[in-house]
């Protein structure tokens, strides 16, 4: 059978030291305040923006050349990436440029040289059936009339904006990219007007 302490002991014991008492609450308030403090801190690191690959509809072309322009077994890859960027933050963000890293053949270096988004030659589409749907882009535009379709690199806050993004590399030997089954690894990354770089990959 467990013996309770007498709480009148206790009691006394509170009223003989009330200023110790008052002591205790104050630092156990602070502690309190603190921690809470303490975790808004970090939430509030943990929700910075970040980038995103859709490698469902992401794609990739691959030609090879015996020789090309004087180079030997040179290969030309053209991506179509859907990038986009989520922005969980209270404040607007806005992206300088977007750039693609591809995995290559070489055992060290894999991921350089990068490359720099083109500029679109039309609008992407998506067959859907007997028709096909205009998706977005970013950057790119164009007389069509669907500027609406046209991401201009301004993310307001609690938004994810997507588009797709155009990248040719041209390489030779162990620059070219690496190919794991029907598979390229490739990695974007979105680079803001503040400096920031976020990526992603895919």
């Amino acid at each position: 059978m467990v013996t309770l302490p007498d709480i009148s002991t206790i009691v006394s014991w509170i009223e003989a030291h009330g200023k110790t008492v008052d002591l205790l609450k104050w630092f156990v308030l602070l502690l309190v305040a603190w921690l809470a403090g303490a975790f808004s801190f970090v939430r509030s690191k943990l929700r910075t923006p970040s980038a995103t690959i859709e490698e469902a509809t992401s794609r990739c072309l691959v030609e090879e050349f015996a020789e090309f322009q004087g180079h030997k077994n040179a290969v030309r890859a053209t991506f179509l990436v859907e990038v986009g960027l989520l922005n969980p933050t209270s404040e607007r963000v806005v992206v300088r440029h977007f750039s693609l890293a591809v995995q290559r053949r070489r055992v060290w270096r894999t991921w350089k040289p990068e490359l720099v988004a083109l500029s679109l030659p039309s609008r992407p589409r998506h067959q859907t059936g007997s028709g096909s749907k205009v998706l977005k882009n970013w950057f790119s535009n164009f007389d069509d009339g669907l500027q609406n379709l046209t991401l201009l690199g301004t993310v307001e806050p609690k938004e994810l904006p997507s588009g797709f993004l155009l990248f040719v590399c041209f390489s030779v030997g162990g620059w070219a990219p690496r190919i794991s089954g029907e598979h390229i690894k490739v990695k974007a990354k979105v680079h803001l007007t503040t400096g920031e770089i976020y990526s992603a990959s895919g």
